[in-house]
């Protein structure tokens, strides 16, 4: 079985590799020439048809899932004509005549109500769910040492290992050699949740500023960089001699999740972890060092803090409001302000990954929003453990050969040219999708201090995190004995 699935994903990989048009070693040519006359679709559906092992026999797939209006996980029950809902809609569809079943959600827009459930569910034995997608920082942190979540690794039909599963998340969430938890765009906010750099590209030719595009591709964008194009850009407008959100033009806004984001972007984690043991990594030398740089460059007037800001004259948050109104060049935020917010600006703009910390890393990383409800987990309690792999495996791999594409085509439309620079930054965005053990369990709040004082919010960081370390490591190694206790 796993075999079969192994060659049609390689022939799937090749078929993808065409269609964007990727050079093929010289040794794959006859290969080429064997899949030249398999469509993508083909391939597509001998992939669901491999799964296709089981059955539901008419009964329900129950999902328990966490979702609101700006981080949305389902679909309206029909077709709208709104493509990302339709899209969604028809995976679940065709999922459910492959397996005999209905998918069907329990929706919760409030986590702690979500999670409170599941916990009393749970701890009561009851089957009630198939799948649960949660918010990893205030859910997961609780459902996985509490012994609520079954172990992904051992669920048949589960594929761990494919791209539409993430990679970073599996090996977050593993103790015990189990994996409680992914993520990946089974769950359609995890399409939303990638920090992202958003830039003015008609206010960056005003400037006559270099192409954006070739400092990202060359592997230049890096922090110092990032500095270098802001440094003279922001206006006191009104001449007041103050720099405020109402009145005047920035360089670039921030987010406290933007400090984590920079953080995770130079390479970095917050904790070293190996098998079952955590290391806390905040306080060394180089961490300090990136944490200072990373202060530094947002401790400056034409830098602005837009999470205590409100709300403008017009009624919208600043901290997405500045850039619609060309108030700030470069904008640090979540993929979700692109999909929500920015689509009827006027100017326009490029999508970046966050910069590397200096051109000798070799890859950009994008953090994940560890508040966004992006994970998934099976409860111990579901009694269909032979079969909820397959669902959730064909689910996961719908998401990425079909709703991805469309997301990805919203994000473009219009108001970024639909070239081929635009559509590789996107894709470098979603390729390295990383989380960080502390982002989730924020570990005697820990988390906190290193992202506010990463964007100048806070004035300290040595000295603030000396006084919760203690508690940090009792947190870790309290989270480490539940694991071992429940699993």
């Amino acid at each position: 079985m796993k075999k079969a699935l192994s060659l049609l994903l390689a022939l799937l990989c090749v078929l993808s590799a065409a269609a964007c048009g990727e050079d093929q070693p010289n040794a794959d040519k006859e290969a080429e020439g064997n899949v030249t006359t398999v469509s993508q679709t083909e391939v597509e559906t001998s992939y669901l048809e491999a799964l296709n092992v089981v059955s539901y026999e008419g009964g329900e797939f129950k999902i328990c899932v966490n979702s609101q209006y700006d981080r949305p996980n389902v679909h309206d029950g029909e077709e709208t004509g709104e493509i990302i809902n339709d899209m969604l809609y028809r995976r679940d569809e065709k999922v459910g005549v492959i397996f005999d079943t209905s998918v069907v959600y329990t929706v919760y827009e409030n986590r702690d109500s979500q999670i409170a459930d599941v916990i009393k569910l749970v701890s009561a034995d009851e089957d009630v769910y198939d799948m649960i997608i949660a918010v990893p920082g205030a859910g997961i942190n609780q459902l996985a040492p509490g012994g609520y979540l079954a172990d992904l690794a051992s669920i048949s039909g589960i594929e761990l290992s494919n791209e539409w599963w993430c990679q970073s998340m599996n090996e977050t969430m593993e103790f015990n050699n189990k994996v409680l938890a992914t993520a990946g765009p089974i769950a359609l906010c995890y399409c939303y949740a990638p920090y992202t750099i958003f830039a003015n590209l008609t206010m960056m030719e005003d400037y006559q500023m270099e192409d954006i595009y070739d400092v990202v591709k060359d592997g230049k964008w890096t922090i110092d960089k990032l500095g270098e194009m802001i440094k003279d850009i922001g206006s006191d407008l009104n001449n007041d001699g103050k720099m405020r959100a109402a009145d005047d033009f920035f360089g670039m806004s921030v987010t406290a999740e933007a400090g984590k984001a920079f953080y995770v972007g130079c390479g970095m984690s917050a904790v070293d972890k190996k098998d079952d043991s955590v290391t806390l990594m905040m306080d060394t030398e180089k961490s300090i060092s990136i944490l200072d740089k990373l202060h530094t460059l947002c401790d400056a007037d034409n830098v602005i803090y837009t999470d205590s800001l409100g709300k403008n004259k017009a009624g919208i948050d600043y901290r997405y409001a500045l850039f619609i109104d060309q108030q700030t060049m470069f904008c640090a935020s979540p993929m979700q302000w692109g999909l929500l917010n920015f689509r009827s600006m006027e100017d326009d703009y490029a999508i970046l990954p966050f910069p590397k910390l200096d051109d000798t890393q070799t890859e950009y990383y994008s953090h994940i929003n560890s508040f966004f409800p992006v994970a998934s987990c099976v409860p111990v309690t579901c009694g269909r453990m032979n079969i909820v792999g397959y669902v959730m495996e064909a689910l996961a791999f719908l998401s990425q050969t079909t709703v991805v594409p469309e997301i990805n085509e919203v994000v473009l439309k219009e108001k970024v040219a639909r070239d081929e620079d635009s559509k590789l930054m996107i894709d470098l965005i979603y390729r390295n999708m990383t989380t960080d053990l502390n982002g989730i369990y924020n570990f005697g709040g820990s988390n906190t201090i290193l992202r506010e004082y990463a964007v100048a919010y806070k004035r300290e960081f040595l000295s603030a995190y000396e006084k919760i370390k203690e508690k940090a490591m009792s947190d870790v190694e309290s989270m480490i004995e539940a694991h071992r206790k429940n699993y």
